[in-house]
């Protein structure tokens, strides 16, 4: 046979089986894994989202007021028209608080103008970030800030309890700028598309956000500790897994988080509450108390909640017109619970307990 024969049958011989099993390795580590996948495409996700959010903030968010808020009050106006659940259920939820004092059309305004609210809040949230120092002690306008630093001064942190009255997200942002880190609890209601891109925003101004998590609870207790702030949405129960109150003269359920963190950590709870007015926002603290300690948990909480439930009363009754959640907070029937926990609610002790024994324990003679 000639050389070149052997050469040419040399060339297109098989492998051997070494050669092929490197191969076969080669081929595998070049195969996409899975779980990588999917974090590549939830990182793009996150990051799309915060794109969108920045377009937002350098669009709609640097329209001048008088000009954004006419944007706000049209968009304000279509939503209002196109989502007819959320339109019954603002008006179930108004007329409950206001009885029967006004006119089905003047709860037809009420409603109109919560939407309208609603996307002003949008497009306020997309301007925050351009917002300076300056700004915030210009727009927001706090009846005394002097409760605020009372209760951190008492050196346990401090709870402060807010409602999805006027600009909610005011709160936490100008809280921050004054001075006092706040670490605010979240729940997912929308897509995680969005809720990221608002999340994001919120952030603007060194306001932590965690999600209602067994993860987000032991942080917001690991802030109170540090004797910061640790805020709540306290006016619906979005899990469904709340204690019965009377609120507003009908039964209904709130969760207790707020209460329950307070009563453990010793901190106070404050109301935080950002109504809309001419020119910008008058920001409401309310007086802070603590929750009492003793051997009877279901007792201590009936009494933090009862304080509370007068407390968002006073401030929601005030200004009904600005109570911009969406959601019927007054179920015709009861709801079956959303578990996000992985045993039972979020606020049974079990859980709790479990929370503060990961936490570093105080040194001695530390507050």
């Amino acid at each position: 046979m000639s050389a070149a024969a052997t050469g040419g049958s040399a060339r297109f011989a098989p492998p051997d089986a070494a050669a092929a099993r490197e191969d076969s390795a080669r081929r595998r580590l070049r195969r996409p894994n899975p779980q990588f996948r999917h974090e590549d495409r939830d990182w793009f996700r996150r990051r799309m989202s915060i794109l969108l959010a920045q377009s937002m903030t350098w669009t709609v968010g640097l329209l001048p007021g008088p000009l954004r808020n006419w944007v706000a009050d049209r968009a304000g106006d279509i939503w209002h028209t196109g989502a007819p659940t959320y339109r019954g259920n603002v008006r179930a939820n108004l007329r409950q608080v206001i009885g029967s004092s006004r006119s089905e059309r003047e709860l037809d305004d009420l409603v109109r103008g919560v939407f309208r609210i609603n996307a002003r809040n949008f497009c306020d949230l997309f301007a925050m970030p351009h917002w300076s120092k300056r700004d915030f002690d210009r727009y927001v306008r706090a009846n005394d800030w002097m409760i605020l630093d009372r209760a951190v001064a008492a050196g346990r942190g401090v709870v402060l309890v807010t409602a999805h009255l006027g600009s909610f997200d005011v709160v936490g942002q100008a809280i921050a700028m004054h001075g006092v880190p706040v670490t605010a609890i979240t729940g997912k209601t929308t897509t995680r598309f969005i809720f990221d891109a608002v999340n994001h925003l919120r952030r603007s101004h060194g306001l932590r956000t965690v999600e209602a998590t067994p993860g987000g609870v032991r942080k917001a207790i690991t802030s109170l500790r540090a004797n910061e702030g640790a805020a709540f949405l306290a006016d619906f129960d979005f899990f469904r897994n709340g204690l019965p109150v009377s609120f507003f003269g009908r039964e209904t359920t709130l969760p207790p988080g707020p209460v329950r963190i307070a009563r453990d950590t010793g901190s106070q709870v404050v109301g935080a509450f950002a109504e809309r007015c001419r020119g910008g926002y008058r920001l409401t603290f309310t007086p802070g108390f603590t929750v009492e300690k003793t051997r009877d948990l279901e007792a201590d909480l009936a009494a933090g909640m009862g304080r509370l439930v007068a407390m968002l009363e006073q401030e929601i009754g005030g200004a009904p017109e600005q109570w911009v959640i969406l959601q019927r907070v007054w179920q015709d029937a009861p709801a079956d619970p959303v578990r996000i926990f992985p045993e039972g609610s979020p606020l049974e002790s079990d859980l709790l307990k479990r929370v503060d024994d990961l936490l570093p324990q105080r040194l001695p003679g530390e507050r």
